[in-house]
């Protein structure tokens, strides 16, 4: 016998459960904050309190027009999102089961801001995180969004992984609340 053939016939004789429909999505085990840092963390992003801001002091920031000015002291504005060492956004969601962020474009939130400087830092209210991708998407509104999953990176040559080639290598989570 093959070793296909003795595969298949175990998946064959398996009486396996079936999952419910619609799947609810993985239990989440402790707060959502909780599993959303582990899930953040997973992706090589960071949730940063606003004491660590402070390490940024004198950088160049583009950031959304409906940032806290307090978030921004110590920091240098630029209009030009192309020489920016940081961008700052406000996140509209972050989602538990994938560490993701929810942002939307509109008047005054420049999507650039978070796709265009080598550091974007993502501004969550604690009050704002979902469980599941699916309630994400119920909630999407009908302007433009996207999904933020992790600092930007690609596997394109060799399967070797490399940041910051389409977007910010690095990709801090500011909780508030």
């Amino acid at each position: 016998m093959s070793d296909r053939e003795r595969i298949l016939s175990v998946i064959g004789g398996s009486t396996g459960v079936a999952l419910p429909s619609p799947w609810p999505g993985p239990s989440l085990e402790g707060a959502l904050e909780n599993r959303f840092e582990s899930e953040l963390k997973t992706l090589g992003a960071e949730l940063v309190t606003a004491d660590r801001l402070k390490e940024l002091a004198g950088a160049s920031v583009f950031a959304d027009s409906d940032v806290p000015e307090p978030l921004l002291r110590g920091l240098v504005r630029t209009e030009d999102v192309w020489s920016a060492d940081l961008g700052i956004t406000l996140a509209d969601y972050g989602i538990a089961d994938t560490g993701s962020l929810l942002l939307t474009a509109g008047p005054g939130r420049n999507r650039l801001a978070s796709l265009a400087p080598p550091h974007h830092i993502a501004v969550l209210s604690r009050t704002r995180i979902l469980d599941t991708a699916e309630a994400a998407i119920e909630v999407l509104p009908s302007r433009t969004a996207v999904i933020v999953s992790g600092p930007s990176r690609t596997a394109d040559i060799e399967g070797v992984i490399v940041r910051g080639i389409h977007g910010p290598r690095r990709l801090w989570v500011l909780l508030t609340d």
